[in-house]
């Protein structure tokens, strides 16, 4: 019983770091992308340095910083009434899969 545990452990904690590697891929490059406004291109590189930084904490504590400091750039930059999305020059299906490595 002990051991099984252990082994599911073993898995969540890796597909965890290759989610994070994937989100640190897809935010490098959008960092690099320079297609994409510089003003957000430097917000993903604050995210990126808060992200790879294990002393922020765990996979989980580090993703959830990331998307709260996303959601404060976001809000501090549209009006709250408007409903406008920042263009990145990616898919919806690149998009979704980099959020869906956060949840």
């Amino acid at each position: 019983m002990l051991s099984s545990l252990a082994s599911k452990k073993e898995i969540r904690d890796k597909e965890n770091q290759e989610r994070l590697a994937n989100a640190i891929n897809t935010l490098d490059s959008i960092a690099r992308n320079n297609n994409i406004q510089k003003n957000i291109r430097n917000i993903v590189r604050e995210i990126l340095t808060g992200i790879k930084d294990e002393k922020n904490g765990s996979i989980s504590v580090r993703a959830a910083d990331a998307i709260t400091h996303t959601n404060a750039a976001v809000a501090s930059r549209f009006d709250p009434g408007e409903h406008k999305r920042i263009e990145t020059g990616y898919s919806n299906q690149e998009e979704s899969t980099f959020l869906a490595c956060f949840n």
